[in-house]
């Protein structure tokens, strides 16, 4: 086992002599102070803020920001000119009222973020891989075209299909190319695995929704190595912690980005408890947060990574909501291995399996009292049930 590469791209994007918690968390606190004159320069959402605090624990006495006042201030958020933004994300969902949730990015941040990838992929991939990547892909400044770019850095061919295909698709592109690693959500992994256990994957990374106990342990089963959870979004740039190969939590981009667990009453709480992840992203440079409420259930891992490493590791559960019962169905449903993929709401289920049988129905039904179940026969024609993340409708 190797100490994780992150510590020295922190030193070098950072110019630090070397890696130190001391170093690193005196650089947190100038990055911070930097962002926070800047930001009450610039903009008038952040004019009763201070211009600097005296340590990284006054952190806490900033208010909070959270997801509707993101939707509702993106002009005044954002501290950069149009000229200056390469890319704004957009994010549109089922529950969005009114304004929908923007973020921008400048050449700056997309750099910084292209070399994170880079970093964490490095981990899991190797020169002259085949690499699918099932996330979100229309130019080379998406999600998809920044792995991509992190991807062919390391030596390793790309697979850009993007994430809304049939599993036929998908599993062609994986059969055609011989594809020896997999990028993108875990539950699609986990269905493409059990349409076609004799696949040529060997490796994968899981990102972009809560990766349940039982879609983790039957990926690593049918791959024959352990799964490498990444955690990002939009806010932190969309990179924010990746697994090293001591496979003990996700490293923090810590150069980049502040993390804290409040509780339900806004406070703090100690590593090693599990609260809602705030986010402060000291490195951006477009479009900066402080104490961004993210809704996310985590936890910051007390000590130092079995690695060896010093930079803080992060577990993240899943959504604060109804949501996060979503967990805890796909524990149950897909331990059945006939079930290739689900949809639920409050009153009803739909099970794709690979068999209809009465068998199944009669065991899922003991766990899902309440729900209509109906099951429909998975076709290689058929595309995930969920394209973005996993909910309860």
């Amino acid at each position: 086992m190797h100490k994780v590469p992150l510590e020295d791209l922190i030193v070098r994007q950072e110019d630090m002599p070397f890696f130190s918690r001391k170093l690193l968390e005196k650089h947190q606190l100038e990055l911070l102070n930097t962002q926070l004159k800047r930001a009450k320069a610039v903009s008038p959402f952040y004019k009763y803020y201070p211009d600097k605090v005296a340590s990284l624990e006054e952190l806490s006495t900033l208010p909070f920001i959270t997801a509707q006042e993101l939707r509702e201030n993106y002009s005044k958020l954002c501290l950069s000119s149009l000229e200056e933004l390469t890319r704004v994300r957009t994010e549109y969902t089922s529950g969005t009222v009114g304004a929908p949730k923007k973020m921008a990015y400048s050449d700056y941040d997309s750099a910084r973020t292209t070399e994170f990838f880079a970093n964490g992929l490095a981990e899991l991939i190797f020169p002259g891989d085949k690499v699918i990547i099932c996330f979100p892909y229309t130019d080379s400044l998406s999600l998809g075209g920044l792995i991509g770019e992190a991807v062919r850095r390391i030596g390793a061919v790309p697979l850009l299909p993007g994430h809304d295909r049939s599993y036929g698709e998908f599993l062609d592109i994986i059969r055609e190319n011989e594809a020896n690693v997999y990028l993108g959500p875990p539950v699609l992994l986990l269905s493409l695995l059990r349409l076609q256990p004799d696949t040529t994957l060997k490796r994968a990374l899981v990102s972009g929704d809560h990766c349940s106990e039982t879609v983790l342990s039957f990926c690593e089963e049918i791959l024959g190595s352990k799964l490498f959870p990444h955690y990002g979004l939009r806010e932190s740039g969309l990179g924010g912690a990746y697994t090293c190969t001591a496979h003990a939590g996700m490293h923090i981009r810590e150069n980049d980005m502040i993390c804290e667990i409040i509780d339900e009453t806004g406070s703090p709480l100690p590593d090693g408890d599990w609260g809602e992840l705030v986010i402060t992203t000291i490195g951006l440079e477009a479009m900066p947060l402080f104490r961004y409420r993210t809704g996310d259930f985590a936890r910051i891992l007390e000590g130092t990574c079995p690695c060896g490493s010093e930079v803080k590791r992060l577990e993240v559960m899943g959504r604060i909501s109804k949501n996060a019962v979503m967990g805890h169905y796909e524990d149950i449903l897909f331990g059945f291995d006939n079930i290739i993929d689900f949809h639920i709401s409050d009153n009803s289920v739909i099970l794709s399996v690979r068999d209809n049988d009465s068998e199944l129905m009669s065991a899922v039904q003991k766990h899902l009292r309440g729900f209509d179940v109906k099951m429909i026969t998975a076709k290689l024609t058929d595309r995930p049930m969920y394209t973005g993340k996993r909910r309860i409708l």
